[in-house]
């Protein structure tokens, strides 16, 4: 470890991300102070607090750390191991709670694997791109040299390799995150898993290089339109809230379907793609439907379809149900107006009237008690963060250190813009707090690493360039 990193880092990150914790940690105080339960928020103030200085300790620990750590191989890979171990346990010996298996129980701290997995995802997918000793594709190619059908791969892959090198890797890196996107929707968590899904698929438009985009482009493209003809065979079922096959053809769009195909097949032409790899992509794109299809059927429960039904329809479609929480939430955020009720005056959050203001929906509880001036502060914090996290990966020599940093600060915008969203009625809501101020050891954790990791990134390169500098002064003085 170097301690002398920590001179080196940068104070505003550190500052700003105190400001929102302590903030955060009053809210928390004001909206459970009188709570009589647990579930209603209970003990949460003091657990947060130790939940912050663990969190602070890790994040100056991992500030002395130099991060091309994080790029070693082998690293990448147990860490992945771990992960998936992980979410295998909380899968099947996880505590239960409202009928999803999230968290492993430790005694004085609930872990709740799938916020951690989204940092190791970040970092695989930016060693994957970055490394030239890649984690899985190496294994894949020696998968297809040795299989009895490696002639038919051999042509997708060989097809692949030639006209598609990104979207090569990219099916690779697919191989490792989807399984922890999968089990993490299997808990079930809804919102974890399409915030893996959207920071994944964000990181990759990152990572496009320019002669790759526009392939890569068309390839989601040719995806999308494969998708659209599979979805014409499938109906919604609004009484048991399932998608069901459809079993009159006479409800087929057609025209849909014959347009999509048209235009697939003016893609392959056009792009010389072999027909096995044109045939691969189509199979993809099934896959990826029937995926989507059972995971709505058996996966997801009824009470996160309604969530989403909620959303589509209006919270006022059920205002006593589903859509009662959005409701009092938007009912506290105006009660706010410009400068607030005051601390600890809140009548919807501070009186449970608004249930979950400690964790969900805390930036509705933040905006009853300091109105629109206060949240308005914290929005402009959380801009600073992230532009200065932004700041140190551009500025970063090493691709992985750089992409990784972008991806945390990319994480960090979509956990903010959801939860406000869902707080304001705009997206459903699927329980994802928000940075630095949502009470939870998981999710506080997981920020703070983030941002400790990127604090690395930073004085890494900040004692790099006084290196070349002093080399260059030392240079001039020979000179002369």
């Amino acid at each position: 470890m170097d301690f002398a990193k920590i001179k080196r880092h940068d104070w505003i990150i550190t500052i700003i991300s105190f400001i929102i914790l302590t903030v955060g940690a009053f809210i928390i105080f004001s909206t459970t102070y009188n709570a009589s339960s647990e579930t209603a928020g209970a003990g949460s103030f003091p657990k947060q607090i130790i939940f912050i200085i663990f969190g602070l300790v890790c994040y100056f620990l991992l500030t002395m750390i130099d991060f091309t750590w994080f790029q070693n191989n082998t690293v990448l890979k147990i860490l992945y191991g771990i992960i998936i171990l992980l979410l295998i346990y909380v899968k099947f010996f996880g505590t239960q709670i409202a009928d999803t298996n999230r968290w492993i129980d430790i005694g004085f701290f609930s872990l709740q694997p799938s916020e951690y997995a989204k940092i190791v995802i970040i970092l695989i997918t930016a060693g994957m791109f970055t490394i030239k000793n890649k984690v899985v594709s190496d294994k894949v190619i020696k998968f297809h040299q040795t299989a009895k059908v490696s002639s038919f791969l051999q042509r997708i892959t060989g097809n692949l390799q030639e006209s598609f090198p990104f979207i090569y890797r990219l099916l690779a890196n697919a191989l490792v995150v989807l399984p922890i996107v999968f089990m993490i929707l299997s808990q079930p968590s809804l919102g974890n898993a399409l915030i893996t899904i959207v920071l994944w698929l964000i990181m990759i438009m990152l990572l496009i290089p320019a002669a790759e985009q526009g392939k890569v482009l068309i390839f989601f493209t040719t995806l999308t339109l494969s998708i659209t003809i599979f979805t014409q065979f499938f109906t919604y079922n609004q009484d048991t809230g399932n998608f069901e096959l459809l079993t009159s053809y006479a409800n087929l769009n057609f025209l849909v379907i014959g347009a999509c195909l048209i235009l697939m097949g003016l893609i392959f032409l056009f792009l010389k793609i072999q027909p096995a790899t044109a045939f691969f992509f189509i199979g993809l794109a099934l896959f990826l439907s029937l995926v989507f299809i059972f995971s709505w059927n058996q996966v997801l429960k009824p009470y996160q379809k309604d969530r989403v039904a909620t959303f589509l329809q209006g919270p006022e479609a059920d205002p006593l149900g589903s859509g009662f929480q959005v409701i009092q939430s938007r009912i506290a955020i105006g009660s706010g107006r410009l400068s607030g009720r005051g601390f600890l005056q809140g009548t919807q959050s501070s009186l449970n009237v608004l249930t979950q203001a400690h964790t969900d929906f805390i930036f509705a509880a933040l905006s009853e008690q300091l109105g629109f001036i206060g949240a308005g502060i914290i929005l402009l914090l959380y801009a600073v963060l992230i532009l200065r996290i932004i700041r140190i990966g551009m500025h970063c020599t090493n691709n992985f250190g750089k992409f990784t940093a972008l991806g945390i600060a990319v994480l960090l915008l979509i956990h903010i813009f959801i939860n406000i969203g869902m707080n304001l009625g705009k997206f459903p809501v699927t329980g994802i707090p928000l940075p630095l101020m949502s009470y939870g050891g998981s999710a506080t954790l997981m920020t703070l690493i983030g941002l400790g990791i990127v604090q690395s990134i930073g004085s890494s390169r900040k004692s790099i360039d006084i290196a070349d500098n002093l080399m260059l002064r030392s240079r001039s003085l020979q000179l002369t």
